[in-house]
């Protein structure tokens, strides 16, 4: 800490800125029930592929709230544009499951009726054959009994046998072609399983990250709640604020026809809506210290006036520190002023967005200009003394539209990082 500075105070006053494959399935070849078979099979293993590599997640889980320190990680604690994106991707992967499991269950049961065709054609061609086996033999029975002779019964067994050659033909190829399309009904109807199995995985897998999607909008809400409320913000005005600033994002997150758990469907259109309003809130909110070591001389609120002794408002707060020490942004935003300013001396105004500035006041020297983009932690200035200031200081204000905030409950937030803002 700066041990050798004096009490420096600046002077009260009102100064705003204002916020500105499947393929189709065919039966077109001389053989219809072997090649349906084979094409079934080969929409089952593409199936079957595409849900393998659809399923292998990101385990990358980052931490949403940008504060000043950085926070280990935690598997635990999944930011709301990764659980909202894993939803979408779950959701995404359920529904081409079940367009899948459709056109498999579709093809399985054409399959099976076509399985049905075929026994009842094996029925009567094996009923033709053993009839034409009947005739022969009966024939064969009259010559050996002299009622006919061999002459005589010639043309009739000649078109017996081969009528009985052409059902036996056929039976042998229809036989073999029911095997093949048996199989791959087998196969077909053990693909269905696995993919109804795979599909109540991702159910759960979704049902999952809405759970930790509800429960760390309920925790992120709360945090700001108790921060902002410090400061004398209504989280609420914030979130509406950036909710029409996130104008055509949102929607449902559980489809109509979600087969397990209730936590999508309790996650309710505005909820998952407040994920992005909170990140915009938060994406604003002066979460870092301006300087790395500091005490605050003079909070904020009514006290003396340094110079004249009347009874005054600060409007702002004033934190020590060394010689020459670089001030920084305390959230990313655009500048909108850097030079003098009146009582406020050499001083640098950061526009945040959402309403939301921070004041950098009797500076030494400023190192950003007007119209620039900063980051958070960027080094804007220099501390210093000028303007209407008793000594080596930096005035910190945080404005809400115009209106002064209380800076140090979110110089708090900075200082202990995510803990004390996850209270």
């Amino acid at each position: 800490m700066a041990g050798d500075d004096r009490s420096h105070q600046d002077m009260p006053g009102a100064f705003g800125c204002s916020a500105t494959a499947d393929d189709q399935l065919a039966a077109s070849s001389r053989k219809p029930w072997l090649r349906l078979g084979i094409c079934a099979l080969g929409v089952a293993l593409t199936v079957s592929h595409a849900a393998s590599a659809g399923s292998r997640t990101s385990a990358a889980d980052k931490s949403r709230l940008a504060l000043a320190k950085p926070q280990s990680a935690d598997d635990s604690a999944v930011g709301v544009d990764d659980a909202t994106r894993s939803i979408e991707r779950l959701g995404a992967l359920s529904k081409e499951q079940r367009d899948s499991i459709g056109r498999l269950q579709a093809a399985h049961d054409d399959l099976k009726q076509k399985l049905v065709d075929v026994d009842q054609r094996l029925a009567a061609l094996t009923a033709d054959r053993d009839d034409t086996r009947r005739q022969i033999g009966d024939l064969d029975r009259d010559i050996a009994a002299a009622r006919l002779t061999p002459a005589q019964a010639g043309p009739t067994r000649q078109t017996l046998s081969s009528r009985l050659r052409t059902d036996e033909t056929q039976l042998a190829v229809l036989t073999h072609e029911r095997r093949i399309a048996s199989i791959n009904e087998d196969l077909l109807r053990r693909r269905l399983t696995d993919l109804e199995r795979r599909l109540v995985t991702t159910y759960a897998q979704r049902e999952l990250a809405a759970g930790r999607l509800q429960t760390h909008v309920t925790s992120e809400t709360a945090a700001l709640q108790q921060l902002l409320s410090k400061a004398g913000v209504n989280l609420a005005s914030l979130l509406d604020r950036a909710s029409d600033a996130n104008e055509g994002i949102g929607g449902p997150l559980a489809p109509a026809d979600t087969a397990a758990g209730t936590t999508l469907a309790s996650l309710t259109a505005d909820e998952a809506g407040r994920g992005p309003a909170l990140d915009r809130v938060v994406a604003s909110l002066p979460l870092s210290e301006p300087i790395s070591d500091y005490r605050v001389m003079s909070p904020f609120g009514a006290r003396t006036d340094p110079f004249n002794g009347r009874q005054a408002f600060h409007e702002g707060i004033d934190l020590s520190g060394a010689r020459n020490e670089q001030v920084h942004a305390t959230q990313s935003g655009l500048v909108t002023h850097a030079g003098r300013d009146g009582a406020y001396g050499i001083s640098v105004v950061i526009d945040h967005g959402m309403g939301i500035t921070t004041r950098f006041g009797h500076l030494k020297a400023v190192l950003v200009h007007e119209g620039q983009h900063v980051a958070q932690g960027k080094a804007i200035g220099i501390i210093g003394s000028t303007g209407r200031s008793t000594g080596r200081h930096l005035h910190y204000e945080v404005r809400l539209d115009g209106k002064p905030l209380d800076p140090l409950p979110f110089l708090e937030a900075g200082h202990q990082g995510r803990p004390a803002l996850a209270g």
